[in-house]
């Protein structure tokens, strides 16, 4: 490390800081004040953070693979010790610990070397600790969670880092790899903290054997992948840090400006901050706990449709194409009407939009069939584009977040627009369906679950609205039309009818513990099918 770490009085006034490469990855919707109260052990959470799942819970599929490969380099001497991993391992969802069996399992090449057999594996982290020269005195830490490995001698060092689906470096930012090397190349051992344990500050052995190489690396659990993040001397490490990480990472901890999102439910200051709009009773939850955990209304979808797809889809383990070719340009459709929304200088959308390479720029690739498709569909979608009228305050895709305050649960939303209609407010979703014959959908609060919560959003005036001057509309494309349905957050009737849908869905989501398959139709396209236990029985 360098022999001067940044000093800790420019943190602000903590005394204890402690970071990670984790601290500088780029996180989209990502709170910058999260980041910053992570970074202060001594700043302790004012709300219960037990695992969302119970005792035989598990919120990061990582952790059980770390497990796996320590009892595969280490084995675990103390027999208890060793009952008791293997019994977390078979508490978990299935799901996950089958992920967990393939993802050990591609480790295994690089368990011990990569072009190196002199590699050993290294159990413990390499922290690097300086106590600041202000008159605070802080302590500043720096240490990245992965795998290590050191030649017998300790003059050649690696770590590694673990990704849950291929190797990809051009995901892994720069910044990450700049605080990984130095640590790697100038870090003194400390021993694991024990579960859901962390030391404050870490004890670390009062010396350490020179470095003289570094490598810095990721492997894929997906398929065993392998790519190089860095290799070379301390020097060029520290060099490394000192050009990408470091403002980074003075501003990630000095950053302290909330911002609502998917960072809520994990956060030391949750229950205290009031950054985030409250609505009691949104989800009608009977509260069972404390615990703060967060929910989205595509999660509340995915779970109605099969619980352990929603959960496998939460623990992000890796996902299969889950886009049928119609399905793949329903989303180029999705995509190419925010774009063309936020883009928008007020003009409404045309049928001479739809050229016939509409789909450049959404990422998604079209056959000319599907092509020629979407463009049937943003052609009808023109006859409905509401800024054919004076429209203001025009917001695709804007993220929404919200607090039912008695369940703890942090509700995440995200409109596919907003917009204000003559000082009505418009919540609208767009959604294609693949069949020519028919574009009316029966019943679309059940079988979409955001425009139940909107509904309810609107009707509680969660969005400064007022409740009888504010609608929601369905917005249907099929190849073969365009129509809007509306639904009125100042009726009664709606509303409860809303109520009814979301507080049924919130509540078996909120209730469930084991998460179990639902094999049906669905099964068919479920992106995280390969890692289902029910899948040979089910699927193939």
């Amino acid at each position: 490390m360098p022999a001067s770490p940044p000093p800790p009085g420019l943190y602000g006034n903590s005394a204890h800081i402690r970071v990670s490469p984790r601290t500088l990855a780029a996180s989209p919707g990502g709170c910058a004040a999260h980041t910053a109260y992570k970074a202060r052990p001594g700043l302790r959470s004012t709300t219960s953070h037990r695992s969302r799942r119970g005792a035989a819970g598990e919120d990061f599929a990582l952790g059980p693979v770390q497990e796996g490969i320590d009892l595969m380099e280490f084995g675990l001497h103390d027999s208890g010790a060793h009952r008791r991993a293997l019994l977390r391992q078979a508490n978990r969802h299935a799901g996950l610990a089958r992920f967990t069996a393939h993802a050990v399992s591609r480790y295994l090449p690089h368990a011990h070397t990569h072009d190196d057999p002199r590699m050993r594996p290294v159990r413990g982290y390499w922290v690097l600790q300086r106590k600041g020269d202000g008159g605070n005195g802080a302590l500043w830490e720096a240490f990245a969670w992965g795998r290590r490995y050191q030649s017998p001698d300790g003059s050649v060092r690696e770590f590694r880092f673990l990704r849950t689906g291929s190797a990809d470096p051009e995901r892994r930012s720069t910044a990450e790899t700049a605080l990984a090397a130095p640590g790697t190349a100038y870090g003194v051992s400390a021993p694991v903290p024990g579960p859901g344990k962390w030391p404050d500050p870490f004890s670390v052995a009062e010396s350490r054997q020179p470095v003289s190489r570094v490598r810095v690396a990721e492997i894929g659990l997906l398929d065993g992948s392998r790519a190089e993040l860095f290799e070379g001397t301390p020097e060029e490490a520290r060099e490394l840090y000192d050009e990408h990480a470091e403002d980074r990472l003075r501003e990630a901890v000095n950053m302290t400006a909330p911002t609502p999102g998917m960072d809520c439910a994990d956060c030391k200051r949750f229950s205290s901050c009031a950054t985030v709009p409250r609505v009691p009773g949104l989800l009608g939850i009977v509260p069972g706990d404390d615990r703060p955990r967060s929910v989205s209304a595509s999660t509340l979808r995915y779970f109605s449709r099969c619980p352990a797809q929603a959960r496998l889809r939460e623990l992000r383990l890796p996902k299969e194409d889950e886009y049928t070719p119609a399905n793949q340009r329903g989303q180029a459709v999705h995509d190419w009407l925010e774009s063309r929304h936020a883009a928008s200088d007020g003009t409404a959308c045309s049928p001479k939009d739809a050229a016939s390479d509409w789909w450049r720029g959404t990422g998604h690739g079209l056959d000319g069939e599907q092509a020629r498709l979407g463009a049937r569909m943003i052609r009808h979608h023109a006859q409905v584009c509401p800024l054919h009228t004076p429209v203001t305050d025009v917001r695709p895709e804007p993220a929404l977040t919200f607090l039912d305050p008695d369940p703890n649960v942090v509700v995440l939303v995200n409109p596919d627009l907003l917009y204000m209609d003559e000082g009505t407010l418009v919540w609208r979703e767009t959604k294609t369906l693949h069949t020519d014959r028919s574009h009316h959908v029966p019943d679309p609060l059940h079988r979409y679950p955001q425009l139940a919560l909107a509904v309810v959003l609107l009707a509680e005036g969660a969005l400064a609205n007022d409740p009888d001057d504010s609608r929601v509309e369905l917005e249907v494309l099929t190849p073969g039309g365009a129509d809007l349905v509306p639904l009125d957050p100042g009726d009664p009737n709606e509303v409860g009818r809303a109520r009814e849908v979301l507080h049924g869905q919130a509540n078996a989501w909120y209730r469930e513990e084991s998460f179990p398959t639902r094999p049906g139709p669905a099964c068919g396209t479920c992106p995280v099918a390969r890692w289902c236990p029910d899948r040979m029985e089910k699927v193939s």
